[in-house]
Order: structure tokens, then C-alpha cells, then sequence
């Protein structure tokens, strides 16, 4: 078990392997969604349209989509330290770097792992306990999850959705899940008893009977999931007005995504409608949550984004294609970005230089 007091931690966080497995699986989602496409159209490939968009493609403009999406990382990270007590001297840059990490580690692994390694590196450089920073992350992603599917339940009751009958139970249950999460945590913030006993019951019980290495490893995280109880206590005292202003941050975020992709759509000579853009960007997002657990949930996300895109803006398949790939890059960029920080970050708590002896 890798410790978040660790002076490496940041660098074994953050292998080769581990950048390299990342972007692996963010082009190889492209890569199997192409095959697809080949797949329908074994004997016509639309060779011309691929090339009409490419001549009609504005690199500018798709420099600054892709800008403007990268901008939200900013505040996702804004967000999260609005909910993290004793963060306010934490630089949005470092932040931001981190959230990337954390992005890269949920793309090589399955499940939450970008959550742990993230508030890891909070502790690393920051000398914030890796507890506390975990559980105001777990809050504001509850938050922006409870609002992409708000958002996109808005949409689809207020703006005229061309979305196929088929596809309504996929945005219910996303819907749902959200809520059940939602609940779910705040439970959790009101009562942390609750936490403490159940790992009583099962870590502390199985820590005194199990042999010596076993014990201890139970009796560590016994101790840690105590801790998270605390911070996740805590978090949930810290008043309306922070959880009024981290909302307000994910709704910056979800905009500046859904701006971005709306803008790269113009830049490659696409005319979408923006509510669509905005559904499918929440929506997807929402689904996120029934899909983090398991492997090659970014084919999942891919396949749900891009059958919303085309139900909901009339984009053609090829247009979709381009757009799904387009995402895709971004998040490559974002994995490096996030894998780089890593090598400039501040010095950890603890390790820096002592001032020179001027009696000396």
C-alpha cells in the first residue's frame, strides 16, 4: 500500500507505464469506435466526406475548442478546493495538475483510483491529510455528477430534443444512479457513526483475528477509513455557502466543456445544435457513474456520447465520429499535461530547505 507521506509518491503515482496505459486506452476506444465504423461500411468507406471535413476544418478555431475545454479542468479543480478546508493558499495551477494526474490514473486503472492517487499528491505537496482532500473530491464529484443530470433533464424538457425512444431509459437510469450516489454521501456526511461502526464490525473484528500481516494490513485501513469518516464529517459541516460555490464552479465547468465542443463542431464545419451539445455532454456524464467500475468504461462513455450526439444534433455518423475523437485527443492532452505537473510541482510539506546559519 502506497503511503501518501511518501516523498516518491508522486513519482511512483506517475510510472511511464502508467502515462503510456492511459493514453492506450483513451485513443484505443477511438480506434474500436473506427472499426465499427469500417464494419458498416465494409464496401463504401465515405472516404470523401472524411476528406471534406479535414479541407473544411479551421485550426484556429479548433485550437481554441479545445482551449476552452481544457479550461473546465481549471475548474473542476476550483471547485474541489472550495470543499477542502485549509486549501485556500493551494495554487488553482498545482490543483489543476493533480486533477490531470488523477485523470490519468482513472484511465489506466478501473474504478476510483484517480480519486486515492490525487488526494495522495494533495498530502505530497501540499501537506493537506490525504483523508480530508479525498473526501471533499468524493463531494464535489457527487456534485457535478447531481448537476450534469439536472442539466440534462432540463434540456430534454425544455428544449426540442429529437432523442429516440429507445435511448430514454439510458438517461433515467444515469439519472437515478446519481441520486441514489447523492443520497447516498450525504448520508454518510450526516452520519459518520455509521461508517465508523460498520468498519468496527468488519476491519477492526477481522484486525484482531486475522494472522500478524493480515491484521495489520486490516488495522491500516481500519485506521483509514476512520480518518476518511472524519473528513467526510467535517466536509459536510463546512456551511451552505461552500456548497452553493463549488456548485456554481461545476456549472462553470460543465459550460466551458459544452462551449468547447460546441466551438470545435464550428471549427470543423458542423453546424450542431448547442441544447444537443449540452445534453449529450451531461448526460453521458451523468452515465459516467454506473460505468467508472468497470474496465473500458471509456468505450462505454464514447458509445453513450456519441448516440447522443447524433439523436440530439443530426449530426451524421462520420460527423459524430469526428467529434468523439476529437474529445478523445483533448483528454490525451490532458493526461500529459497531468503527467508533467507531476515533474514541476511544489516541494512536499516537510522538505524544505532549511535557512542558512548567518552566525555561522
Amino acid at each position: 500500500m502506497l503511503d501518501a507521506t511518501d516523498p516518491q509518491a508522486g513519482t511512483l503515482l506517475a510510472t511511464p507505464r502508467t502515462l503510456f496505459t492511459a493514453i492506450a486506452v483513451a485513443l484505443g476506444s477511438v480506434v474500436l469506435l473506427t472499426v465499427a465504423l469500417i464494419a458498416m461500411f465494409p464496401a463504401d468507406l465515405p472516404i470523401e466526406e472524411i476528406q471534406r471535413i479535414l479541407a473544411n476544418t479551421n485550426p484556429a478555431g479548433l485550437v481554441t475548442g479545445l482551449v476552452v475545454m481544457t479550461l473546465g479542468m481549471a475548474f473542476v479543480a476550483i471547485r474541489w478546493r472550495t470543499l477542502m478546508p485549509a486549501a485556500k493558499d493551494v495554487s488553482t495551477p498545482s490543483l489543476t495538475g493533480i486533477v490531470c494526474a488523477g485523470l490519468m490514473l482513472n484511465y489506466a486503472l478501473p474504478g476510483p483510483v484517480g480519486e486515492l492517487g490525487a488526494a495522495m499528491l494533495v498530502k505530497h505537496r501540499h501537506g493537506i491529510p490525504a483523508t480530508t482532500a479525498l473526501a471533499a473530491s468524493v463531494h464535489a464529484r457527487m456534485i457535478g455528477l447531481s448537476l450534469a443530470g439536472i442539466l440534462a433533464a432540463l434540456t430534454y424538457l425544455f428544449a426540442d430534443l429529437p432523442i429516440p425512444a429507445e435511448h430514454h431509459d439510458t438517461v433515467a437510469i444515469a439519472t437515478v444512479c446519481i441520486a441514489v450516489g447523492a443520497t447516498g454521501l450525504g448520508l454518510l456526511s450526516a452520519f459518520p457513526g455509521w461508517i465508523r461502526t460498520g468498519s468496527d464490525l468488519t476491519l477492526g473484528f477481522l484486525a484482531k483475528r486475522l494472522p500478524l500481516r493480515l491484521g495489520q494490513a486490516a488495522q491500516r485501513t481500519h485506521e483509514t477509513v476512520l480518518d476518511l469518516a472524519n473528513a467526510l464529517a467535517q466536509t459536510g459541516r463546512l456551511g451552505i455557502k461552500r456548497y452553493l460555490a463549488a456548485g456554481l464552479w461545476a456549472l462553470a465547468a460543465h459550460a466551458s466543456v459544452t462551449t468547447g465542443i460546441w466551438v470545435s463542431c464550428l471549427a470543423m464545419g458542423f453546424d450542431p445544435y448547442l441544447p444537443g451539445v449540452l445534453f449529450t455532454y451531461c448526460a453521458a456524464t451523468a452515465a459516467v457513474v454506473a460505468l467508472i467500475a468497470f474496465p473500458g468504461s471509456q468505450v462505454g462513455w464514447d458509445a453513450l456520447f456519441l448516440t447522443f450526439l447524433m439523436a440530439t444534433t443530426e449530426l451524421k455518423l462520420v460527423e459524430g465520429l469526428s467529434v468523439v475523437g476529437l474529445v478523445r485527443i483533448q483528454q490525451v492532452l490532458l493526461l500529459v499535461l497531468g503527467a508533467a505537473s507531476l515533474g514541476f510541482g511544489s516541494q512536499p510539506q516537510g522538505e524544505k530547505p532549511k535557512p542558512k546559519d548567518t552566525n555561522a
